[in-house]
């Protein structure tokens, strides 16, 4: 038996893929407080979800943004729907630089609106290693627009700024 047999995960079916990440625009709270860059990533073959099914996600982030269970910091963030899980991250805290998010699960996308339910990042954690391409581009987006005026153009510049691609 090696020194590292029991860490880094041999067992079970799970077999890395590519992910395909697609931006769908973004969405805003109806009193404008905070704006939601919007991002579908799934598994290659896979097709990015369809219009109807961000559509109803975003109203599930958009409503708890809206009765308060999400905290919308500074008002400008991005969420990532996928298999089973919706990631919605905000930037602001403490810093304007620090990244907070919240993560919601469901079984299927049928039934996305009655299934969804808060997840404990600390047990659950916080992003999966494709989710984290997406963050690694929004982390540079911030940046830029940290260095920026902060006037209006420039949050326009951040919400129009997003990946679309594969991640490897």
């Amino acid at each position: 038996m090696g020194e590292y047999d029991f860490v880094g995960g041999r067992e079970g079916d799970y077999i890395a893929k590519p992910h395909s990440i697609e931006p769908f625009g973004f969405v805003a709270t109806s009193d404008k407080h905070a704006f939601l860059k919007r991002y579908s990533k799934r598994d290659i073959p896979n097709e990015p979800f369809s219009q109807k099914t961000m559509d109803i996600a975003s109203r599930l982030v958009l409503d708890r943004i809206e009765n308060g269970s999400i905290d919308k910091k500074l008002g400008l963030g991005f969420m990532i729907l996928s298999n089973g899980y919706i990631n919605v991250s905000f930037w602001g805290g403490e810093l304007p630089s620090l990244l907070n998010n919240s993560l919601f699960g469901f079984k299927n996308e049928e039934n996305m609106a009655r299934e969804i339910n808060e997840l404990d990042i600390r047990k659950e954690g916080t992003y999966c290693v494709w989710e984290l391409g997406v963050v690694e581009h929004e982390a540079r987006a911030w940046r830029r627009y940290l260095q920026s005026k902060k006037e209006e153009a420039d949050k326009i510049q951040y919400l129009n700024d997003s990946l679309r691609g594969t991640i490897r």
